[in-house]
């Protein structure tokens, strides 16, 4: 069995989902560089013994020693390469003669001379280029990789079973809103960190002007919570609930009371809630700084990208959305179908066929 080194920075969920399918045909030795993140709940992440975290010393020195028998094995993928130990992992492939691959959940491209001749360095030699879609794919060649290198696959933190065939019926709606205590009426959801880069101030500026019978749900946590909450007081906004971190399967019910998904980011690399609203037939709008977005959301078809930081343009296609009974059933039906195959399993799939070729498993791609 051929073996393969991976780096990562995260054990988030979807990226172990991912790495467990790989393993289940290779021999995989796996290393995350970190398990807190100030932006994240310390209970999002995955524990587990399948692999090693860099965060004492005698993991730091298995890890080493890794390096230092790099060439036992017969790939290695830098999955996150930004990070310092990643660009010292490439490093010491290139000068060893160690295949490595590389991946991009997405990215804009910020002009910096040092920067840009550092990734140019990286990318242009990797053995493979992984992108989640056109935006990844044009921030690779920019960086000098080869465009046959460069393989697109969907990104999703979905299982098959997290995709709805149909979209919930107003008899399910209406349970589910008894059951969470929240009212039967017309109802937005967004959801992430409580941070500044996320806009929730915008959407809570749109929400003035919204009809006083409709509900917004803020679902993420964090610091900026006390601002929320003094900027709707001093509004007098109605029906605005502030809610905390959740696990996975309370978040799934909140998707199903919800009419409309709404993402006003300053700015995401890509934005996994996007996927996770669309799967549950949740109509989209979004900024053009969001760039799942930007992959996933046709307007008029399936949602709406706005730009970032316009609370008019914003309440603007929320109340198109939600006063359009056939509009939002379109975009419901939609957003369902465009996610049937936007799974980790298949995000596995595409994988497999680029490291067998590289491996000299099978036919090339």
């Amino acid at each position: 069995m051929k073996r393969l080194l991976i780096l990562s920075i995260f054990p988030a969920p979807y990226r172990v989902s991912v790495f467990r399918g790989l393993a289940e045909r290779y021999q995989i030795d796996l290393y995350f560089e970190f398990v807190q993140n100030q932006n994240r709940n310390a209970k999002w992440f995955v524990e587990s013994d399948e692999f090693t975290v860099l965060t004492t010393p005698e993991a730091v020195q298995k890890y080493e020693q890794a390096l230092k028998n790099l060439t036992q094995y017969d790939l290695v993928l830098a999955y996150d390469y930004f990070s310092k130990r990643a660009m010292k992992l490439m490093m010491q492939c290139i000068r060893r003669k160690v295949p490595y691959c590389i991946n991009c959940d997405g990215a804009f491209i910020n002009r910096n001379f040092i920067k840009d001749r550092v990734k140019h360095f990286f990318v242009s030699r990797a053995a493979a280029c992984f992108a989640s879609g056109v935006s990844a794919s044009d921030y690779f060649r920019h960086y000098g990789a080869d465009r046959k290198r460069i393989h697109i696959h969907n990104f999703t933190s979905l299982t098959r079973e997290d995709i709805r065939q149909a979209p919930v019926t107003a008899d399910e709606v209406r349970d589910v809103r008894r059951e969470l205590g929240i009212k039967d009426c017309r109802t937005v959801l967004t959801i992430g960190q409580f941070i500044h880069r996320k806009g929730n101030d915008i959407l809570l500026q749109s929400w003035e002007g919204m009809p006083e019978d409709y509900q917004l749900l803020i679902i993420g946590g964090g610091d900026l919570a006390p601002e929320y909450e003094k900027f709707i007081r001093e509004h007098h906004l109605k029906n605005v609930h502030i809610l905390g971190f959740m696990d996975k399967e309370r978040v799934m019910k909140y998707y199903m009371a919800s009419d409309l998904f709404v993402l006003p980011t300053r700015e995401d690399i890509w934005g996994l809630v996007i996927n996770e609203a669309m799967a549950n037939g949740l109509p989209v709008v979004t900024t053009d700084r969001c760039i799942a977005g930007r992959e996933l959301v046709a307007n008029g078809e399936n949602g709406y990208l706005v730009p970032a930081e316009d609370p008019d343009e914003l309440r603007k296609r929320m109340r198109e959305i939600l006063g359009d009974d056939g509009l939002r059933q379109r975009m419901q039906k939609a957003n369902i179908g465009k996610m049937q195959d936007n799974t980790m399993e298949n995000i596995v799939k595409s994988h497999i066929p680029v490291i067998d070729s590289l491996l000299g498993i099978g036919g090339s791609i």
